[in-house]
């Protein structure tokens, strides 16, 4: 099993982004940075409440069932076949700040719980902030956890480029900018097919290195 990390959504003052430009898939997609999902696997999905006992609330949920049921389609596009489930175990979403550990302004976290043999991602926490100066939106729920489920498919943030993506970093409170689209775009999940099929591999041959616990912060900017 690899070692815990996090993965942050961070809320940072920057400036607005520049707007977006026609880009190829190949200049545009995210860059792959580690094993995601394997091919053919099922995953499964729920809600839980904070570890202090405090309910996910209601009206949200089905703004997260959006992000997975995305991410179905998109993997379905492609054929990956990694299709997300509800049920317990696999991924776990939960509205907490992660006792502290989410930086102040950060909408949201994911951490790896659990590997394969085959450096495949088994099982994950994501994390989303109760703080309602960054995000407050049904769709910026959806657009968090779309996100964290592109970093569990193996995908980094992206930087330095216009084109839609939901690995973009926002730059408003809840996306109003609409850098983020609320589903995975062809490069999207051509990127996670990478991840499954190639950087697994690389990951086996390098010897099954551990991610760095609460590694580094990725700079998604809300305001």
């Amino acid at each position: 099993m690899g070692r815990a990390v996090v993965c942050l959504a961070g809320l940072l003052m920057a400036a607005a982004a520049a707007p977006a430009q026609a880009q190829t898939c190949q200049s545009s997609a995210p860059s792959v940075n580690k094993p995601g999902f394997r091919d053919h696997q099922v995953v499964a999905f729920s809600v839980a409440p904070s570890p202090g006992g405090a309910a996910f609330p209601d009206e949200m949920r089905a703004c997260v069932w959006r992000a997975f049921q995305a991410w179905n389609a998109a993997n379905a596009a492609t054929a990956l076949d990694v299709v997300f489930v509800p049920g317990h175990g696999g991924v776990v979403v939960r509205y907490d700040e992660r006792d502290g550990l989410l930086p102040e302004r950060a909408a949201g976290a994911w951490q790896e719980v659990g590997r394969g043999d085959d450096g495949a991602l088994e099982q994950a926490d994501v994390w989303l902030s109760p703080d309602r100066r960054l995000i407050d939106s049904c769709e910026a729920v959806t657009k968090v956890v779309l996100h964290e489920l592109g970093h569990m498919h193996g995908l980094a943030d992206a930087h330095g480029h216009g084109a839609p993506t939901v690995m973009n970093q926002p730059v408003e409170k809840n996306d109003r900018s609409g850098r983020m689209p609320l589903t995975p775009t062809a490069c999207d999940a051509a990127q996670a097919v990478v991840a499954s099929r190639v950087v697994g591999e690389r990951w086996i041959r390098a010897g099954r290195p551990a991610w760095t616990p609460y590694g580094r912060l990725a700079a998604a900017v809300w305001r």
